[in-house]
């Protein structure tokens, strides 16, 4: 790894920035602001230099008080915080299984282990106890207390406060907007109405992720209609739902539905409808009935159907050690040689203890940046992370002329600063860019545009293409160059299913090697496997196909993620399609393949995809005819 100190200021850059942009017009946050009731500004100090392990719970917090999505970064976590994250996946578990005996147990014991940890872990406990105490019909003035004992540990003088003032994440924000239910429930309205307000002014004078934001305004804004009349009402759960479709997740979305289609049936009692509302009112119901039907089809309940606080990038220190150890064939004497002893690396390997003055060297020795948190880009602002994340969008909605533009500029600033040449990482998403560029745009064509993706893997993976990769641990950057190489043999003239369906097995290896696996998010992963299942599918396995697809389904709707929906709901209609033409000869138009097509219309216009819709269409045209009349 060239020059280590490219990557010295990384997260320090991400939290500065957000610090200076989070409040509209107003001056930068200081860290006591940033850090009350979680730490002092010397806690922030240690969490910037990235020199230690730190809690990925505690980092999270912060980051999403700022605004910012902890998505954009990747972070080694130790045993310890993995465990903890585990007992906060079971009690969710308890809860959507509505098991609350276990859960209050699940609850006490998680609050004894915790008890000399950060206040948010306190903090967390209270407000699952809470959640139980909704459901279990328990007094809201009870339910009130906890709730507000829950919010003082981490925010204290805030209602008196100006919005502005204050800064808060969505997990605190959501605290105010369920004490405002509490109000609402004892008939207690302008109290309720206060709070709300106060949430909507807070998120009005912040600049805030959107998928941070939809974390908790979609709530509010189904609190809010509850409390005002019909028509105004139905102006707050729109807001609701168009944040949602514009942010791509489904929190609370299908309350908020079933709330516009009831403020409808009301309206429609005391006057005629127009239009306008009776459109809206088809549109909506089949929205609503669509998410409905997938998750009948995969069996979820939709009531999970809302924000938890999960882990998303990250791995396990320990876990990474013996995997890049054993994946270069050392032992643990070869390995940890000249940084420190084998006894001390043992102990370390086996997450028995975490390294402190040795952390950096021994992520150096893995080959990655030698601070605990891996940012997108390096030695560069959060401004600039951003840019990246938006080229990246705009190819993902086949949008190629915009990110060509965004990534030209974006380049010349990088070459400016020299940080390519100097950072292979950083030269790697260029390269990469470039590449998928250059082809969509019919500068390269696409056996130029592998040799290019090629050489941009090598710039962290030299030993490419003579490895193992699904023992390799992969970064999500290695894993969306990879993801673009195997689309290169789907793509090209003599298409090579098997060379790309062997390379997405690898990435899927790669991933589910790890103890993280199908219990924290990933980066691009989403993409690769409703890739790899278009895959086996284009391959002729279409049983198979369908089947990746419903696991796909599945595992989006649990995520509550709107993305790859309609790709997979196409994807299992296309099979079907196919399977009829070896049964029949001919493409029948059969109610389940029409329905499935459907589907995927109906996402791809809930999330504005103009270039799926606009496939959609037209492959129905092209199979069915124009008499294809949608499925209700």
């Amino acid at each position: 790894m060239n020059d280590g100190k490219i990557y010295d200021n990384d997260i320090k850059s991400i939290i500065n920035y957000a610090k200076a942009k989070c409040k509209i017009g107003k001056k930068s946050y200081t860290n006591d602001v940033v850090m009350q009731g979680l730490g002092t500004s010397k806690d922030l100090y240690k969490i910037e230099s990235g020199e230690t392990p730190v809690e990925k719970f505690e980092f999270d917090r912060i980051l999403h008080r700022l605004g910012v999505c902890a998505d954009i970064v990747e972070i080694l976590i130790t045993d310890e915080d993995w465990e903890r994250y585990c007992d906060r996946m079971q009690i969710y578990e308890y809860y959507y299984e509505e098991n609350y005996r276990e859960m209050e147990n699940a609850i006490l014991s998680y609050k004894e282990k915790t008890k000399q940890l950060s206040r948010i872990h306190k903090q967390f406990a209270e407000v699952m106890q809470a959640k139980m105490m909704f459901q279990t019909g328990k007094d809201f003035r009870q339910i009130f207390h906890v709730l507000k004992s829950a919010l003082e540990l981490t925010v204290v003088d805030w209602e008196e406060a100006n919005p502005e003032e204050r800064c808060l994440a969505p997990e605190e924000l959501e605290i105010i907007i369920l004490m405002a239910r509490c109000y609402r429930k004892q008939g207690y309205h302008r109290k309720a109405m206060q709070l709300l307000e106060w949430v909507k002014d807070y998120s009005k004078t912040h600049v805030i992720q959107k998928e941070i934001r939809c974390r908790f305004m979609p709530l509010a804004y189904l609190e809010m209609s509850k409390l005002h009349t019909p028509v105004l009402a139905l102006e707050y759960v729109k807001a609701g739902i168009l944040l949602l479709y514009c942010s791509g997740y489904l929190f609370h979305l299908i309350p908020l539905q079933n709330e516009y289609l009831a403020l409808l049936n009301e309206l429609e009692k005391k006057m005629k409808l127009s239009k306008k509302y009776k459109k809206g009112r088809k549109r909506i119901r089949e929205e609503r009935d669509t998410i409905l039907e997938l998750c009948k089809e995969v069996k979820i309940d939709w009531r999970r159907l809302e924000p938890i606080q999960t882990y998303k990038n990250a791995y396990l220190l320990s876990e990474m050690l013996y995997r890049h150890r054993t994946y270069w064939g050392q032992s643990q004497s070869e390995f940890c040689e000249g940084v420190c002893s084998e006894v001390s690396y043992s102990k370390i390997e086996k997450g028995k203890t975490v390294p402190k003055r040795k952390f950096k060297e021994l992520m150096e020795r893995m080959g990655y940046p030698g601070i605990n948190v891996i940012a997108p880009l390096h030695g560069t602002t959060k401004e600039y992370m951003d840019e990246a994340v938006r080229i990246k969008h705009f190819i993902r909605c086949y949008q190629y002329k915009e990110a060509d533009e965004a990534f030209k500029q974006l380049l010349k600033i990088f070459q400016k600063k020299r940080l390519i040449e100097n950072c292979p990482r950083n030269k790697q998403f260029f390269v990469q860019t470039k590449a998928v560029l250059d082809y969509e745009l019919g500068r390269i064509s696409i056996e130029e545009e592998r040799k290019q993706l090629e050489f941009a893997l090598k710039q962290t993976l030299p030993e490419y293409p003579k490895t193992n990769l699904g023992k390799k641990p992969l970064l999500w950057q290695e894993a969306a160059v990879l993801n673009n190489i195997a689309n290169t043999y789907m793509e090209c003239k003599e298409k090579d299913y098997e060379k790309a369906a062997r390379i997405w097995e690898d990435i899927r290896k790669s991933y589910q090697e790890s103890k993280l696996y199908k219990i924290a998010g990933f980066e691009g992963y989403d993409l690769i496997q409703t890739n790899y299942a278009s895959c086996i599918g284009s391959s002729g396995d279409y049983a198979r196909s369908t089947q990746l697809g419903y696991e796909n389904i599945r595992h989006f709707l649990k995520e509550a993620e709107i993305g790859f929906l309609e790709r997979e709901c196409y994807g299992i209609a296309w099979n079907r399609e196919q399977e009829m033409k070896q049964e029949y000869g001919i493409i029948k138009k059969e109610t389940a393949c029409q329905k499935k097509l459907r589907q995927a219309e109906v996402i791809a216009d809930m999330i504005k995809h103009i270039f799926v819709t606009k496939f959609l269409k037209e492959h129905k045209e092209k199979v069915y005819g124009n008499n294809v009349k949608p499925v209700s």
